[in-house]
């Protein structure tokens, strides 16, 4: 399981939606420069933001002539600027509650396709600048993002980043990088792969301040849950003890990393489909306890299973080392020294 040592943000699409305010921008410079064109909406702005300011300005401006896509190119950059300071942007919601909160447990940066100045507009408009450590963009260097992700790595020396975005080039350069790349669902693309989604930017912010350890058993449900069983067995310690009352069909006592592979395999074959979806995690010590909702059904059956149950868990360093179902919660709090 990753751990973070800081948190970078692209800024349109994940932070915030500026598209109104740089429509009104470009067509304030069409009609000062005299330009023929037709009117830019927002959503003309929506289907390039995310690229570098140029490539925006030359994908929704085909026809025009080089010599005034250059002018377009150059006077929207401080047009953009000067109308999201007058106009504003719409934030997200619970990003400035979300971001006031991650800072106290990681260093936040961010870096974005825009022109110079855009990243200050955005800071000093909602009152952020406090709040980041450092920030990098393409007008600043004339470099692709993937680039600018990795001066800005280097430069505040972080070791394990994670990036969040929600644009295919965002995707790609954290790949790039070998960082891990979280997914804005609400911004601009949709279905991109990544290694978290979220719908709302306080579950990112739920989701990076939980419990190291709750994080962990969380990957282990949905590897359970997708039938990946060597994936779920890379989270078990090499001494992992793992049991089973005798009232469910694999009853029994399980040691190491072998065995467990097959009891994970075995019992997973057995379904036809559904889930074990973890419900309210319990925490004491390097014990937790997982309230677990099961409603799956069986290959041979038509009926469904659906009942809830409790699993215990004990970890060390970032490993599953004891593994037990309980049928009632208040046995696994009996097991785990927890007091609800």
């Amino acid at each position: 399981m990753e751990r973070f040592d800081s948190v970078i943000f692209d800024l349109d699409g994940t932070l915030w939606d500026t598209t109104s305010s740089c429509a009104i921008a470009w067509n304030n410079v069409l009609s000062r420069r005299g330009i023929p064109f037709r009117t830019i909406t927002a959503d003309d702005v929506r289907k390039v933001t995310g690229k570098p300011h140029d490539t925006c300005i030359r994908e929704i401006f085909v026809g025009l002539p080089e010599e005034q896509l250059q002018v377009l190119i150059e006077d929207t950059k401080t047009e953009d600027n000067l109308m999201v300071s007058q106009l504003g942007g719409t934030l997200y919601e619970g990003v400035i509650e979300g971001l006031t909160a991650l800072q106290k447990k990681y260093p936040l940066f961010i870096v974005s396709n825009c022109q110079s100045g855009y990243i200050e507009t955005f800071l000093k408009f909602a009152k952020l600048e406090h709040l980041f450590v450092d920030i990098e963009c393409w007008g600043n260097t004339g470099k692709p993002k993937a680039e600018n992700l990795k001066l800005l790595a280097e430069r505040n020396r972080l070791q394990n980043p994670v990036y969040v975005g929600d644009t295919t080039g965002d995707h790609t350069a954290a790949r790039a990088n070998g960082f891990k790349f979280y997914f804005a669902e609400y911004g601009f693309e949709k279905n991109l792969e990544s290694d978290f989604s979220f719908g709302n930017f306080t579950t990112l912010v739920n989701f990076l301040l939980e419990n190291e350890d709750i994080k962990i058993l969380r990957q282990f449900y949905s590897h359970l849950n997708n039938a990946e069983t060597d994936a779920a067995v890379s989270l078990l310690d090499a001494s992992i003890f793992r049991t089973e009352p005798s009232e469910l069909p694999q009853a029994g006592t399980y040691r190491g990393l072998a065995e467990m592979r097959d009891h994970i395999a075995s019992g997973r074959a057995t379904w036809a489909e559904g889930a074990c979806e973890p419900m309210e995690f319990f925490a004491k010590g390097n014990k937790i306890v997982v309230t677990v909702h099961v409603k799956v059904r069986l290959k041979d059956s038509t009926e469904w299973i659906d009942a809830k149950i409790a699993d215990g868990y004990a970890l060390n360093e970032g490993r599953i080392t004891e593994f037990h179902t309980f049928l009632t919660k208040e046995k696994a709090f009996a097991w785990g020294g927890i007091t609800k």
